[in-house]
């Protein structure tokens, strides 16, 4: 089965997410358009000529689809009540493993999972081009962003602490 198929059978169908096809660039060409293009790219998901999606980057969502995953996350693997991932999985993806240094603002990382702050719990899933899925357990929190820019990579995590968590609290 390829990564595609069981992130269809597996999660995206339970989170009522359109299954995703697999992409593969015929040419290094489209692979750059791929991955610096700003048009929607569909249900697909990057993968090499036999069908493994790429673990960090190419799986496209919409941020309603995004925040499915991130609902997911904040239940600890369980959504509309049914259990999709387990809990243990969760807690270990998203302990840290690497601490990433100066450059990744001494972040650290787990299993595709930036850990952005420790203490709180947070956590978010970091796209180069501009899609985030943040999850605040601590606050009771997902933000889903989809977009399309690039001044650095952790600007959304700013612009998601300082502007849109900050002001949650106030609600």
């Amino acid at each position: 089965m390829t990564t595609v198929d069981f992130a269809n059978k597996y999660l995206f169908e339970p989170l009522a997410i359109a299954p995703r096809k697999i992409y593969v660039a015929p040419d290094a060409e489209a692979h750059k358009a791929f991955t610096v293009g700003m048009t929607p790219k569909g249900n697909i998901w990057f993968s090499d000529g036999k069908g493994v999606g790429a673990a960090g980057y190419g799986l496209c969502l919409s941020a309603d689809e995004m925040a499915k995953i991130g609902l997911l996350c904040l239940e600890k693997g369980v959504f509309n009540n049914r259990r999709i991932v387990s809990e243990k999985w969760m807690e270990e993806s998203t302990t840290a493993r690497l601490h990433c240094g100066e450059k990744f603002r001494d972040m650290k990382y787990g299993y595709l999972w930036w850990i952005v702050d420790e203490n709180e719990g947070s956590y978010a899933a970091i796209g180069n081009s501009g899609n985030v899925i943040y999850i605040n357990p601590q606050k009771e929190l997902v933000v889903a962003v989809s977009g399309y820019f690039k001044p650095t990579v952790f600007d959304r995590i700013d612009f998601i602490k300082g502007q849109i968590e900050r002001k949650s609290q106030t609600l």
